[in-house]
């Protein structure tokens, strides 16, 4: 069972990015392809919680140790990132983000002080846009909070990602396993869930297939 600090936390940040997936649908590993001049979609996608979060913790799969330095480019060793290789990661994502959320507990016993609140991303979304992540920042409202961004279009409003958790849910993020993610603890926490609605359609548009990152302008 994962432990987190009782003592009070600080106003910082945690971003923690899913990246160990399989990319079955992609036909490759996406994480590699590229979103521009020297950069790839993994990349973009540290870059951007980069902007927002104190520390990121990217979780890759353990054979990714072998080639880090090649897959995470300019943040290999970079003082804000700490590479997660998560042997859980073949469970699917709520295996990934448990060990993520491990990693952040012994981030702390290290380092310290506690998080506040993490920012839970998924590697394969570059289309967000940095407001929408300073929109849920400044809307969390305390240690219980969930916050997601909505999006409306069509005269239908969808919830999407990322989804900020204060830290009253470290420890049960962090005993997650399965495909589903976190999505059952919102489901059971409505009370303790705020959508807030962003007009950013890149919310709801992860690149599952080469078609997808072609159009990406």
């Amino acid at each position: 069972m994962t432990r987190f600090h009782s003592s009070a936390p600080g106003e910082a940040v945690a971003g923690l990015i899913l990246a160990a997936g399989q990319s079955r649908r992609f036909g490759s590993d996406k994480r590699r392809a590229s979103c521009g001049p020297g950069e790839t979609l993994l990349q973009r996608s540290i870059a951007l919680a980069a902007g927002h979060c104190d520390r990121i913790f990217v979780v890759l799969r353990p054979e990714d140790v072998a080639h880090d330095r090649e897959l995470l480019g300019e943040w290999w060793q970079a003082d804000k990132l700490v590479p997660v290789y998560a042997e859980r990661s073949a469970e699917g994502m709520g295996g990934s983000l448990a060990e993520g959320m491990v990693a952040i507990g012994e981030w702390e016993d290290e380092a310290g002080p506690p998080f506040a609140a993490v920012l839970l991303m998924l590697a394969d979304m570059p289309r967000i846009q940095p407001a929408t992540i300073a929109a849920l920042l400044a809307a969390r409202q305390g240690p219980d909070s969930i916050v997601q961004p909505c999006y409306h279009r069509a005269g239908r409003s969808r919830a999407g990602h990322p989804v900020l958790f204060g830290r009253h849910w470290f420890a049960e993020l962090g005993q997650l396993s399965g495909d589903r993610g976190a999505r059952r603890i919102i489901e059971a926490n409505s009370h303790c869930h705020r959508s807030i609605a962003v007009d950013d359609p890149g919310i709801l548009q992860d690149m599952d297939r080469p078609e997808d990152l072609a159009a990406l302008g």
